[in-house]
């Protein structure tokens, strides 16, 4: 039991101090004792605090959990062993905070100089401390929790260059997450170059945000028309031509299990047989163009081990809806009218085919609605189209930084099954920073996603996470952050995040700006409001236009004329 101090509450309202360092556990947590009359103070997750260490260093640390104990209910006691004693306290408050930096010529620095005695006083940070530290970065993304009048800003160089991910449960934020980063970018650079692949097409809305600086890109057909109805956009013509995919996409694009090695075998030998008709040394993986009907009959002449993948293939020649693989009639056009020899012929067809997915602004590739074997191989090929184009700038001593984000990124890269996809985002992961490919992943299911992809995520934007498996792999796979702090994920309300890492100043609980508040504009991912729906009656539409406008659209496509495509300089080295 304690004796109240009489007056403390004044006290600690004029001096700022909040309590006194009881434990120092490992390198970087501290338990702090903390009177009832400046709890106040510190109520809040994500509340700042400083002390001093042992050196007189000045250090901060971040409050990350809370032990509130009555001894009353403890003890089993009763209020009438307490009669006589009005001044007694029968309350204890301590906090769990992680030292995040130390100060030093009036900048933090991360980690842990030197550390505290038991007994140190700790002092709440003020706003007038947090704003030099936290809002002088480049991109202004929210506000603390704990502190609303200091804005919370990252590091565009560390974010783009360390690569980030922003992970959370459905509906936590991360469409308005993504959104409010990807639309400070845009307002505060000139001449970004930002590909986004929209699975499930709900950042269309960011066209008319930006007019001019967005381009929005789908295959034509059923899926490009309900865009134009629901968004009132104009969406340009994606085309991933099948003779630009490499072995592993095609074969993901038809289904073949791993197991399945004749039909793989016999795939293998006829790309390279088709691929060798215009340049002898190509590999199965090289963009050498071939017409798909050739791809057929290569596989037609072999035995009847390949009936099954002959099936399969003349399927997939057949689906309308895959007309922008199989017969990409612009592609063609561009492949034809270049005047060179193999293998420059092609080399130059692919980077014109492709570029136009890397120009500046934002480019927004919707693949809403398509089966998830076409978005695992249409995105691998785009993916290594950028590769190959940023290399080949880089060996000709250029440069073209390009930031990839990437919405369901555990569909792309799953951690339990290799796909096209999850290689070459690996691989971007991985090297990126040398050749100026920066990446962002974006993931309801942390779980389900590539450990290795994770784990070379520099900065985290983590919302509001309850599943203890979720949590675990964030806490193993990202640096900078610790089980207290994964913990207080569940706690977190919508819109709020946990960002740590090498773009933030410090990590921090952080209100996410609302988007639709800021621009005015609604994202697509938005939920229905099932009570006003139901609230009046529905009516069924006719659809059956819709159901097959991508054959009006193919034939249109067919039967006009093309835009010519602008003149690219020759880009080399495309097949190392």
């Amino acid at each position: 039991m304690y004796l109240r101090k009489p007056h403390a509450c004044c006290e600690y309202a004029l001096s700022g101090e909040v309590g006194k360092i009881v434990n120092v556990f490992g390198r970087n947590l501290l338990r702090i004792a903390v009177p009832d009359e400046a709890f106040r103070l510190v109520s809040r997750p994500g509340t700042y605090v400083t002390f001093r260490s042992s050196s007189g260093t000045k250090h901060l640390a971040l409050i990350a959990g809370y032990l509130l104990t009555d001894e009353l209910y403890k003890r089993g006691r009763v209020l009438e062993e307490l009669e006589g004693y009005e001044d007694v306290i029968v309350t204890r408050n301590e906090i769990t905070a992680v030292v995040v930096g130390y100060v030093r010529d009036g900048k933090v620095v991360r980690g842990v100089e030197s550390l505290p005695a038991p007994g140190e006083r700790v002092f709440l940070a003020g706003v007038d401390q947090l704003k030099p530290l936290l809002s002088s970065y480049d991109i202004d993304v929210g506000t603390l929790v704990a502190a609303p009048g200091v804005n919370f800003t990252l590091d565009l160089n560390m974010l783009a260059s360390r690569h980030f991910a922003v992970l959370a449960m459905t509906g936590s934020g991360k469409s308005n997450t993504v959104a409010v980063i990807v639309s400070r970018i845009l307002e505060r650079y000139t001449s970004p170059r930002i590909l986004l692949i929209d699975t499930h097409s709900e950042y269309v809305p960011l066209a008319k945000l930006f007019q001019g600086r967005v381009r929005v890109f789908s295959p034509s057909g059923v899926l490009q028309e309900m865009l134009r109805r629901r968004y009132g956009i104009d969406p340009q013509s994606l085309e991933v031509p099948l003779w630009s995919l490499g072995f592993e996409e095609i074969a993901e694009l038809l289904r073949l299990d791993s197991r399945a090695t004749k039909q793989l075998l016999h795939l293998r030998e006829a790309l390279l047989a088709v691929r060798r008709e215009k340049w002898g040394e190509a590999t199965p993986d090289d963009p050498i163009y071939f017409e798909p009907g050739k791809l057929l009959e290569e596989i037609r002449g072999r035995d009847d081990s390949a009936t099954d993948l002959r099936l399969k293939l003349a399927s997939l020649l057949d689906d309308p809806e895959l007309s922008f693989i199989t017969s990409p009639s612009a592609s063609k056009e561009i492949y034809e009218r270049v005047l060179a020899p193999e293998p420059e012929k092609s080399g130059q067809a692919y980077a014109q085919v492709y570029r136009r997915l890397f120009d500046e602004g934002l480019t927004i590739v919707a693949l809403g609605g398509l089966p998830s074997e076409v978005q695992i191989t249409t995105t691998a090929t785009i993916l290594r189209a950028l590769w190959r184009v940023v290399s080949a700038h880089v060996q000709a001593g250029a440069s073209l930084p390009v930031l990839v984000i990437v919405e369901e990124a555990h569909i792309y890269a799953p951690k339990d099954r290799e796909t096209p996809s999850r290689q070459i985002l690996e691989k971007i992961a991985k090297e990126g920073r040398k050749f100026g490919v920066g990446l962002g992943i974006v993931s309801q299911r942390p779980r389900e996603l590539s450990q290795t992809l994770l784990a070379q995520c520099g900065t985290l934007i983590a919302m509001r996470t309850t599943n203890p498996e979720d949590q675990r792999h964030i806490m193993l796979s990202v640096e900078d952050i610790t089980a207290e702090l994964v913990q207080s994920l569940s706690s977190l309300t919508v819109g709020q995040a946990l960002v740590s890492g090498a773009a933030a100043p410090l990590p921090a609980i952080v209100n996410i700006h609302s988007f639709s508040e800021l621009y005015a504009v609604e994202l697509g991912g938005k939920d229905v409001d099932w009570s006003k729906a139901w609230s009046g009656r529905q009516e069924f539409l006719d659809i059956s236009k819709l159901l097959f406008s991508h054959r009006e659209a193919k034939a249109n496509s067919l039967g006009s004329n093309q835009k010519k495509p602008d003149k690219t300089a020759k880009l080399e080295n495309f097949f190392q």
